[in-house]
């Protein structure tokens, strides 16, 4: 569990500029890696950015920013770092700068990840001709056996998608307009979709890969948080974002909130405050 005695909630935290850590412009979307790392690697891959969420949730909020910075041009998990300190001021100021900064770091980091995603895929139409020939070759064992589940990469990538337009839709219900509904609706939606993918694809029978505690506990966080918030939102709302096509369950959300809260991953601490 992360530490919690910060209050992130407070709007007269003293957050440093965010706009002075946006390196969003830098970033080269046709340079993006695929990431290859088993869930022991990423876990210890991932300990400088469990540092930089600690350092935040214990007011040091400059070296939290500082530490996301250093990788949010190619980790997606930092570019969400840096959305998610821009998120928490935009959401606390309602200022329109702030809430632009949020909203322009968190599509950022939605990219990276989508970009991570494109990779898997090209990887995968490259060997899929192959892989199908192999298959017909072996079609008399059990199919079971060559059944193909997303990598550890892959899931981690897809939830930092999704939480990425979590936010961003959770910033413009906030706005309080019919266009920022509608948009939020829509974001509503993507996010929810790919939480979805991952929530079917580890709950698949036969699903043995190993997946790293953040990534575990991130779908656990937005999966949940979808699920409440769809599930309190007021009827005129539902109406203007009817297009989401989703009805929020209460039980499930809070289920999957308390799971998060209870795990190790770095989501533990967001999950505390709702």
């Amino acid at each position: 569990m992360g530490p919690k005695n910060g209050n992130a909630s407070n709007s007269n935290i003293d957050y440093e500029d965010s706009d002075d850590h946006d390196i969003s412009d830098n970033i080269d979307l046709n340079n993006v890696k695929l990431n290859t790392l088993s869930a022991n690697e990423q876990e210890k891959e991932d300990e400088r950015m469990w540092q930089g969420v600690q350092a935040f949730f214990c007011n040091r909020y400059t070296e939290a920013q500082e530490i996301f910075a250093e990788k949010a041009d190619i980790d997606p998990l930092y570019a969400l770092g840096q959305g998610c300190i821009s998120f928490l001021k935009a959401v606390t100021t309602f200022n329109e700068q702030d809430i632009s900064i949020a909203i322009k770091q968190l599509v950022s980091a939605e990219s990276l990840a989508s970009a991570q995603i494109g990779a898997f895929k090209s990887q995968s139409s490259i060997g899929s001709s192959f892989g199908k020939f192999i298959s017909n070759l072996n079609y008399f064992g059990n199919s079971n056996k060559n059944q193909q589940f997303m990598s550890n990469g892959q899931l981690r990538s897809t939830v930092i998608k999704a939480e990425s337009l979590l936010l961003i839709a959770l910033i413009q219900l906030l706005q309080e307009s019919i266009i920022s509904y509608v948009k939020a609706g829509l974001n509503l939606r993507r996010g929810y979709k790919n939480y979805e993918i991952v929530w079917n694809e580890i709950n698949k029978p036969g699903f043995n890969v190993s997946v790293d505690y953040h990534t575990k506990g991130g779908v656990e966080f937005g999966y949940g948080t979808c699920n409440l918030v769809l599930s309190f939102m007021p009827g005129k709302i539902i109406k203007i974002i009817s297009a989401i096509g989703y009805r929020g369950n209460k039980e499930l959300g809070i289920e999957l909130l308390n799971a998060s809260l209870k795990g190790r991953g770095i989501r533990s601490p967001l999950a505390s405050l709702l």
